[in-house]
């Protein structure tokens, strides 16, 4: 598959995004299997793309947070 190709099928999260920062979501929610949040109130400008970028981000540190604070038994 030719990168043209790629960048067809990649799904623009907003028009208002540009086309970097589209592709930096879509590898976002590769990278995380999530698909990313909160277009809804940057569409309707109460947020700008750097605090979506970052609401997305924490997202993904509260996750990973709440990860290291499994107790996970062992046999030890």
């Amino acid at each position: 598959m030719t990168a043209t190709a790629k960048k067809e099928k990649q799904k623009c999260y907003s028009s208002k995004l540009t086309a970097e920062q589209n592709a930096a979501f879509h590898r976002y929610e590769s990278v995380s299997g999530f698909e990313p949040f909160g277009f809804e109130d940057f569409e309707a400008g109460l947020i700008t793309a750097r605090e979506l970028w970052r609401q997305n981000e924490e997202f993904i540190f509260d996750i990973y947070s709440q990860v290291q604070n499994i107790s996970y038994p062992t046999d030890d």
